[in-house]
């Protein structure tokens, strides 16, 4: 077992990573009674993880003694929306949730981010748990306390941070992942690699097919956790450093939006938005040739596409147009990760008046 403390000022919590604790009988009721007095637990997934999980994950905390109810809900990015969130709603209140109760979010991405902002805006907070199931979820979402939903006019516009009391990572949940998913998560632990740890970098560039990434999990996951730790502990509201962690995002949510979440993954479409900026650093001298093409290959290896292959200037500009909307952006500015060299990454802000000029001269539009 392997665990990484967060702590902040008004909250603490540790990550646990065991292969196996979905397995072992009435482990998640003890990792339960640790940090929860309650007796009614109420369990969100999703249509996806339910089959797989779910029966599992009751029956292990029913054993524990708690009441047990549980909410599905139709797999995918698009279903993170209002209609979803007012089911969950729904589901609460019908079955009489309270302050008192603890909410558990089994699944990816989606289901963090959406039973997390239930979690914080429902009776105005409860407790939550986060077992996350996927690769991308286990090295990023579920830690850091940035639970959301989206709008058809940008991804994650209505938010909150809302940290989880504990977070449960059992890596052998990812062996049941289609390429596809796994991939996904790929690109998220590469952005690691990128911001903060050479060697994650180095693993990504060994590998000659995706599937010997499951090779170094143990390791890639554990460092994930611990660099977004050390990040949050930081920069808890994203203020500073902890932007950094956006790297290739806000290209890639916009081009996730202006596809309606369903054309390319989260992690595509952010592996299509770092090798974007990358190729822009070049163009404006931010960083040295090659870069760029370095990031292609090791993506082509993953199984991720680098860029879109819609490349007409239409579209092009309503990427650029969709940057306005990103929650990174305010009234007068914009702020993008840009790179320097691996392991050295920066943020600029650029002015809302320049942000096409900006991608202009980088060769984005041309």
């Amino acid at each position: 077992m392997k665990r990484v403390s967060v702590k902040l000022p008004c909250n603490e919590y540790d990550i646990i990573i065991e292969h196996g604790i979905l397995k072992e009988e009435n482990r998640i009721g003890r990792e339960i009674k640790d940090i929860f007095q309650g007796k009614r637990v109420y369990i969100i997934t999703d249509s996806n993880v339910s089959p797989l999980y779910l029966q599992r994950v009751r029956d292990n905390i029913e054993t524990s003694g708690y009441t047990v109810f549980h909410h599905i809900i139709k797999a995918g990015e698009e279903s993170k929306n209002f209609v979803q969130l007012q089911r969950i709603y729904n589901f609460l209140i019908e079955n009489g949730a309270s302050r008192k109760d603890l909410l558990v979010a089994l699944g990816g991405g989606v289901i963090g981010d959406m039973a997390g902002f239930a979690a914080a805006t429902y009776m105005r907070g409860i407790k939550f748990l986060q077992i996350p199931t996927t690769l991308l979820a286990q090295i990023d979402s579920s830690i850091g306390g940035k639970v959301a939903v989206n709008l058809m006019e940008g991804k994650n516009l209505i938010g909150a941070f809302y940290h989880p009391q504990k977070v449960l990572i059992d890596p052998e949940c990812l062996y049941s992942l289609s390429e596809r998913v796994f991939a996904d998560g790929a690109a998220e632990a590469l952005k690691y690699g990128y911001i903060s740890d050479y060697r994650i970098y180095e693993i990504f560039k060994s590998l000659k097919t995706l599937k010997e990434l499951y090779e170094h999990l143990d390791e890639i996951i554990y460092q994930c956790c611990a660099i977004k730790r050390d990040i949050v502990e930081e920069d808890e509201k994203e203020l500073g450093v902890r932007m950094l962690l956006n790297f290739g995002h806000t290209i890639g949510h916009s081009y996730e939006s202006h596809y309606q979440y369903k054309k390319y993954t989260h992690g595509e479409a952010v592996a299509i938005g770092m090798y974007e900026i990358c190729k822009i650093c070049e163009q404006k001298g931010f960083t040295e040739k090659g870069v760029s093409e370095d990031l292609k290959n090791i993506l082509l290896v993953l199984n991720l596409p680098f860029e879109d292959d819609e490349k007409s200037r239409a579209v092009k500009e309503k990427i650029v147009e969709g940057i306005y909307k990103d929650k990174k952006s305010n009234s007068e500015y914009t702020s993008l990760v840009l790179i320097k060299e691996i392991g050295k990454l920066f943020v600029e802000r650029v002015l809302l008046e320049e942000i096409k000029p900006f991608f202009e001269e980088g060769g984005f539009l041309t």
